[in-house]
This record gives structure tokens, C-alpha cells and sequence, in this order.
């Protein structure tokens, strides 16, 4: 596994999508729950069912409403969080394979300089060249590996 410190882009955008969306589901579940539980409190609070149990039971749920509201807030923001967050990422990976495409030009034409200066320092050791033709050429191409 990448680590995010050093690579950025590491991550699956598709994964953080698919959490986004299960976070969003998981949020509107919840809230029909507890839109259910303040139905079912309405129900038990007629006139059927009273006492302290009845008493008991509204405390319970004026209690575990709250939490629940915090919760389905929670999975929203985490949703609300990790789209975007995979979009950034998407593009991250985006940059980073066009850097890495540039890289291997770079590398390519640094090479074919190598080979270049090689060729010609060659020629310059040969003994059917002239040396003036050859030496500039090799200073040329020397100059330009170091540039």
C-alpha cells in the first residue's frame, strides 16, 4: 500500500465514490428511522398508554433522537467529504501520469544525447576523420548533456 504522505494520488477515487455514496444512503436510512420513531412515539402517546413506562419510554427516545440526528449528520458530512475528495484525487493521477509521460521523454532524449556524444567522441578517435569537424561536434553535444 502507497503511502498518502509520499504519493498524493494514492487512492481509489471509484472506492471513495462508492463510500460517498454508501455514507449518503446510510444518512437517509437513518433519518427515516427516526422519522419513524417520532411517529411511533405520537402512536404510544395516546391515550392507550400511559405511566411510567410510557414515561420511561418517551425519556429513552427524547434522549436517543438527539444522538441519532448526530449521527445521520455525521454520515452526510462524510459522504459531503469524500465525492470531492475523490475528484481531487482523480486528478492528482491525472498529473501524475502526465509527468510521468514527460519524464520518459526527458529520459529518452537525454539518452539519445548520450548515444550522440558517444557517436561522436568516437569519430574523434577515428583516423579517417578530421579532427576540427569531430571535436566541435563532441564540445557541442558535451555541452548540451550538461545543460
Amino acid at each position: 500500500m502507497t503511502d498518502p504522505r509520499v504519493d498524493p494520488g494514492a487512492g481509489d477515487p471509484g472506492v471513495l465514490r462508492a463510500w460517498a455514496e454508501d455514507r449518503h444512503a446510510r444518512a437517509e436510512r437513518l433519518a427515516r428511522t427516526s422519522t419513524d420513531v417520532v411517529d411511533a412515539v405520537a402512536t404510544a402517546s395516546g391515550a392507550a398508554w400511559t405511566g411510567a413506562a410510557h414515561d420511561a419510554f418517551v425519556r429513552e427516545i427524547d434522549t436517543a433522537l438527539p444522538e441519532l440526528d448526530v449521527l445521520i449528520d455525521s454520515f452526510r458530512a462524510t459522504g459531503d467529504v469524500l465525492a470531492p475528495y475523490a475528484d481531487i484525487i482523480d486528478g492528482i493521477k491525472d498529473e501524475q501520469q502526465a509527468l510521468t509521460r514527460h519524464r520518459a521523454r526527458l529520459i529518452d532524449e537525454r539518452d539519445d544525447a548520450v548515444l550522440r556524444w558517444r557517436s561522436a567522441t568516437a569519430e574523434l578517435h577515428a583516423p579517417d576523420v578530421a579532427f576540427t569537424d569531430a571535436a566541435e561536434r563532441t564540445e557541442r553535444l558535451h555541452a548540451e548533456l550538461r545543460s
